[in-house]
């Protein structure tokens, strides 16, 4: 396999300088959503970072797994799908860190920017687990078994 996903990383990374906002919005609509539904804000917010650790652990695992299952597909499906494996880990990993320097009173209770610098902050340290992520796949397509020899 030929694909970079360390260089593809870096790309985005320098597309994640500038998106923490971005997802931020991602995420509070989340925790809206639920509120929405009759849940309290502080437990909306416990939701959602349970929701969000989820995300973040299981998605590098199936990601993983589809790399180890299918080692010879097409390079723009899987430009598209690392993308796409990129935007949700930043988001959930956002969520989860922002969850150490914040808790859910401090962002039901208090509207201050706070709240904003703390999802800032917390995307851009997402951006080296994300390279790390992409080193450990990079390392796995390498040694994915090649189930089929291609014509």
């Amino acid at each position: 396999m030929n694909y970079n996903f360390v260089q593809s990383t870096l790309f985005f990374c320098i597309a994640g300088i500038f998106m923490p906002g971005f997802t931020a919005i991602g995420i509070f609509i989340i925790q809206l959503l639920l509120t929405t539904t009759g849940i309290n804000c502080s437990v909306a917010w416990m939701v959602t970072w349970w929701i969000m650790a989820v995300g973040m652990v299981l998605l590098p695992l199936l990601f993983i797994r589809m790399l180890r299952r299918n080692p010879q597909q097409n390079q723009e499906r899987l430009k598209t799908k690392h993308m796409f494996f990129n935007i949700l880990e930043y988001t959930f990993l956002q969520a989860v860190l922002a969850s150490f320097f914040t808790n859910s009173q401090t962002l039901c209770d208090r509207i201050d920017g706070q709240n904003g610098l703390v999802f800032a902050l917390t995307g851009w340290m997402a951006l080296p687990v994300l390279l790390a992520l992409s080193s450990l796949f990079h390392t796995t397509s390498k040694q994915a078994p090649i189930l089929y020899e291609p014509k």
